[in-house]
């Protein structure tokens, strides 16, 4: 048998003692009586014996109470697991190649714009903000208050995190840590970013958010002839195969950040997901049983009453006893 709070039994190391002093108190008051009935009487006899047994009712009582509150199991039982709703994470790429001018005014504020439009078609529902370039980090844990996410959002550039670079595996990894397994909703991460990645192997990111049934939309902002990294005079071009992977590899979809509806359709996926309830399994759990400590407990508690209700009745019916 196990339990779910076993340092509540402890309270029983003040309990037994209790009950040896209540067991003494009755021996005082029962070797007073012997004073003036003979011990060897038989209504001697049947008093210490229901004296004992109230007193060992009494602790059965306290016992199984405390056994309860500790919240013992055994057995098993199948369980089912349902999932409701849905956390969604946003992860921006803020490496200098989203700063390319090939979509709007750069492909980060194209990518804003689509979280933007799927936060308002999406309230009610927790989210919450990563960012990396170099490293990835939790900008914004996951949330109910949308304003602040959209406040985030509206002052997010490529300067917001430090370092150089391009790390997706990195960036993935740190959204992804940003759920709580605690709650049994569908996880969603919405990764924003052209596909280029410096360094890390986003597939292993990829991998692990898999294995923690963790769905990755990838929206590729960019286009496929690129264009010119502000300052840099480098060449950038979005790679569509790497976000393509992520979204395959999770069961989510791949999203064309430079088609009109994106956001929409972004959004439409999003709320199939928080609408869906389903049954995911069974998983095997131990039987609570402290309802039938508990059922133990007020029949222990009856049978000390009874006990000494029928001592009390001797004691009147007998002269002896009317002097106490």
């Amino acid at each position: 048998m196990n339990f779910d709070r076993p340092q509540v039994l402890f309270i029983l190391c003040i309990f037994i003692p209790a009950v040896f002093f209540l067991r003494h108190r009755r021996g005082k008051f029962l070797n007073a009586l012997s004073a003036m009935i003979p011990a060897g009487s038989v209504l001697m006899q049947n008093l210490r014996h229901r004296s004992i047994a109230s007193d060992l009712f009494f602790g059965i009582t306290l016992a199984c109470i405390v056994i309860a509150f500790a919240g013992p199991r055994a057995g098993t039982e199948l369980v089912g697991e349902y999932r409701r709703g849905v956390d969604v994470m946003y992860a921006f790429d803020l490496s200098r190649s989203m700063e390319v001018p090939d979509v709007g005014n750069s492909r980060l504020e194209r990518a804003l714009d689509i979280a933007q439009e799927m936060i308002a078609a999406n309230g009610g529902i927790r989210m919450g903000a990563a960012i990396g370039k170099g490293r990835g980090v939790i900008a914004v844990p996951l949330t109910f208050d949308t304003e602040a996410l959209l406040n985030f959002l509206a002052v997010l550039s490529t300067d917001s995190i430090t370092g150089r670079g391009t790390n997706l595996e990195a960036l993935v990894d740190a959204a992804c840590s940003g759920f709580q397994s605690l709650f049994p909703t569908r996880r969603v991460l919405v990764l924003f970013s052209d596909g280029e990645s410096l360094s890390g192997n986003v597939e292993n990111a990829y991998r692990n958010a898999a294995h923690n049934e963790i769905l990755i939309i990838t929206v590729g902002v960019g286009t496929d002839s690129g264009g010119i990294v502000p300052g840099d005079q480098v060449q950038s071009r979005r790679n569509s195969d790497v976000l393509r992977a992520g979204a395959d590899m999770t069961g989510a979809i791949f999203l064309d950040g430079n088609a009109e509806n994106a956001a929409a359709e972004a959004a439409a996926y999003l709320a199939s997901l928080y609408a869906d309830t389903l049954n995911i399994g069974y998983r095997i759990s131990e039987r609570p049983q402290w309802r039938l400590w508990v059922i133990i407990a007020l029949l222990s508690f009856g049978l000390t009453k009874c006990m000494e209700k029928k001592a009390g009745t001797k004691r009147k019916k007998n002269p002896f006893l009317s002097l106490q």
